[in-house]
């Protein structure tokens, strides 16, 4: 018989991490549930505790800006699986988390039976992604793709914002990435949120942005 799951919790907030909290406990059938809150306490107790097999990150309702969180946990814990919990089920937001390598997506909007079967289905080693990932993206007006927004008005984070400077600069993944000390898998998530945030696809049109 296999052994219960033990899992981690990692939620900066402190009403919705014990909303969490108190709804995975409701789930059961865990072998530990981990409280950390917030990433600095989750590396820390991570480290001290390599038997956890699951981790939970309450991405809040920036799930894109914070999908490199995702990709860090999983590059200093290498056999932890991820699952990001997010108040939005934003296709550009879903797509962000899963490119950081998450195995899950799972909105914390979903009714408790829902919640609960997403949970069973990552608890299992499945992917879950909401259904509306499904959906088409619907066209702009006129047929003309995604509107292009000004670099000043598109929401960028500070780290966005450096990671944007350097690709309008010409530089490549790895020189962006030795340049701000990030792994190269990380400036490829920020590079996705700007393109998403931007209105762009590649990198040729972040340079001709005004």
């Amino acid at each position: 018989m296999a052994s219960p799951v033990r899992v981690a919790l990692v939620a900066g907030e402190r009403e919705p991490a014990r909303a969490l909290a108190g709804l995975l406990r409701e789930i059961g059938g865990f072998g530990e549930v981990l409280e950390c809150r917030g990433l600095a306490e989750a590396r820390r107790r991570l480290r001290e505790r390599p038997e956890i097999d699951l981790a939970f990150v309450d991405l809040g309702s920036s799930a894109a800006d914070q999908a490199s969180a995702l990709f860090d946990l999983r590059l200093l814990y290498g056999g932890l699986r991820v699952v990001a919990l997010a108040r939005t089920e934003a296709r550009g937001d879903v797509l962000a988390c899963l490119h950081a390598g998450a195995h899950g997506y799972i909105p914390t909007s979903l009714d408790p039976p829902a919640f609960a079967e997403a949970v069973a289905a990552v608890c299992a080693g499945r992917v879950y992604v909401p259904a509306s990932l499904s959906a088409l993206p619907a066209p702009a007006p006129g047929g003309q793709g995604r509107p292009r927004r000004h670099s000043r008005d598109a929401g960028l984070t500070a780290r966005q914002a450096d990671v944007l400077g350097h690709l309008r600069a010409g530089r490549s993944t790895r020189d962006i990435a030795m340049s701000l000390h990030l792994a190269e898998n990380t400036v490829k998530v920020h590079i996705h949120t700007i393109f998403r945030k931007l209105g762009v696809s590649r990198r040729e049109e972040v340079i001709d942005l005004p």
